[in-house]
């Protein structure tokens, strides 16, 4: 029985009615194919009796697959509530899978839909059905005969397939029957014309859970009926657990007070003189102003373009909302669990909120307090002891010789090691090549062994000597060089002055004894 739930509650009081009805004539013995031709409003079924064929999971909407799988064989279940109307329905038998099939189709259509052209197509379904059994090839005519493109591409060939397709149960039943790779239907009258199907692929097991996955998230994710089970599941539990009232009659009222410009998303939420109640729960009522507050930012959808409709689907988005925030209000104080966990979050953000205000914010705000942290600790921000020097790379033993001699008549001669370089270089300037360092101790152990006296020339090797230019005592860091490691520390100091400051004014009390106790007891 066809009925939109967000109809007028007569229209759809008057549809449950009548399936009511029909589930009553069914049980006194009426003939089930015989009513369903009579008042079915399934069109897809009606001819037939109302008879669908084998269906599997993810085939139907969510409500009536519950139905038939918790139904038994012979069995008429109903009314089966959906957002489209109600169904009855008789279960004829049941089956394990068959597996998977793949066929390929030839579809001939009628010109004209009337008896004359129906007559002529049959014929022709006919005589293609001799020929392909006097061994005409299958993939030619398929590419002559059928029409639409994809079935020109492969040759008929539908793919695999299993009952979860949504084909006409006609053409699956029959191809199913097949039992040979090669075999072929006979015509098969369908509602557009006849089609001639040939097995050509048979896997008596189902696809992996693997190979299906997508599938099944692409119809859990687009089904409008399973979508948002999760949730619908929570609203349903909700109206059981937070009882209310709605009144229905004040909804109807509040309909003739919308005009159609909501369907052009452009309606105002007006004053009401007679503001009356629409919803009723145990602590709180929401009134015609309220459910407007909400329509009026929640206003047109392309799948309602009838103002009753919209706005009564409004109102049950509405309920869940309020179900949603009742919920709320009362679950840290029935969930003792969630209570202690909240209080816990609290808490937590409580002091995230002080340690971000008195301790991390402040150490990079307050510069004059990081500065005077930095010189009241400015002993723990030493450079250790170091050294300049410069390095001489000579070509030969002459070259270092020449380069030593020269090295030690400074400071009287040859004061700078351009010089130097000058000088040994005039005739080849690969002579000899100089470098200067600036090296810390404990940087390089070569030069940590030296005696680091300005003026001495070291030979390290063969050919390279090193000059001692000057020896540094232990310095403080600049300030800048330090800043982010100064930042750390002050933001220790700030953080264990907060503790500090906190259990003054709310001091804790341990009990000894109890925790003792505790302790035992989960040994």
């Amino acid at each position: 029985m066809k009925s939109d739930i967000y109809s007028h509650p007569n229209d759809t009081l008057q549809a449950y009615k009548k399936a009511v009805g029909y589930m009553s004539e069914l049980r006194a013995g009426k003939d089930f194919s015989a009513l369903a031709s009579r008042v079915s409003d399934d069109t897809f079924t009606k001819e037939n009796g109302g008879y669908v064929g084998y269906i599997t999971s993810l085939l139907m909407p969510l409500e009536y697959e519950h139905a038939v799988y918790n139904g038994k064989v012979c069995e008429i279940v109903g009314p089966v509530s959906t957002k489209h109307g109600y169904f009855i329905i008789k279960i004829l038998n049941s089956r394990k899978s068959l597996g998977q099939r793949r066929a390929s189709i030839i579809t001939l259509y009628p010109n004209e839909k009337n008896e004359e052209e129906w007559q002529k197509i049959k014929l022709e379904a006919d005589s293609l059905y001799n020929c392909l059994h006097a061994g005409c090839d299958f993939d030619s005519l398929a590419q002559r005969k059928n029409k639409s493109r994809e079935l020109l591409k492969s040759k008929g060939d539908i793919g695999w397939f299993d009952n979860s397709i949504n084909y006409h149960y006609l053409m699956k039943e029959a191809i199913f029957q097949l039992d040979s790779i090669g075999a072929i239907t006979k015509p098969i009258k369908m509602s557009y014309g006849y089609i001639i199907c040939k097995l050509t692929g048979i896997n008596d097991s189902l696809p992996s859970f693997l190979e299906t996955q997508k599938v099944v998230q692409k119809i859990m994710m687009h089904d409008e009926t399973r979508s948002n089970w999760k949730e619908r599941e929570a609203i349903r539990r909700y109206k059981k657990q937070y009882q209310h009232t709605i009144l229905h009659k004040n909804l109807e009222d509040f309909i003739t007070q919308v005009d159609n410009s909501i369907l052009l998303g452009k309606w105002e939420k007006p004053t009401f003189t007679n503001n009356k109640e629409l919803v009723k729960f145990a602590n709180n009522t929401y009134l015609f102003s309220d459910f407007a507050a909400y329509l009026e930012k929640n206003q047109k959808h392309n799948k309602f373009p009838e103002k009753d409709k919209l706005i009564r689907y409004r109102f049950e988005q509405y309920i869940e909302r309020i179900l949603i925030y009742e919920v709320f209000q009362h679950i840290t104080i029935e969930n003792e669990e969630l209570q202690m966990l909240s209080q816990e979050y609290h808490h937590g953000m409580v002091m995230y909120e002080l340690m971000q205000k008195e301790v991390y914010k402040k150490a990079f705000e307050d510069s004059v307090g990081l500065y005077e942290y930095y010189n009241n600790n400015i002993d723990s921000y030493m450079n250790p002891e170091s050294v300049s020097l410069s390095y001489f790379y000579c070509e030969t033993e002459k070259i270092r010789k020449k380069t030593q001699k020269l090295l030690s008549q400074r400071p009287l001669k040859h004061e700078t090691d351009s010089l130097i370089i000058s000088t040994i270089n005039k005739k080849n300037t690969n002579n000899v090549r100089v470098q200067q360092y600036h090296i810390f101790k404990g940087e390089n152990n070569t030069i940590d062994a030296l005696t680091w006296k300005a003026g001495n020339v070291i030979q390290l090797d063969s050919l390279t000597l090193v000059y001692i230019n000057n020896s540094y005592d232990p310095i403080p860091k600049p300030f800048n060089e330090v800043k982010n490691t100064i930042t750390t520390q002050y933001q220790n100091i700030l953080e264990q002055n907060l503790i500090e400051y906190l259990q003054e004014k709310y001091p804790v009390t341990l009990f000894e004894n109890v925790l003792q106790e505790l302790s035992t007891y989960y040994e």
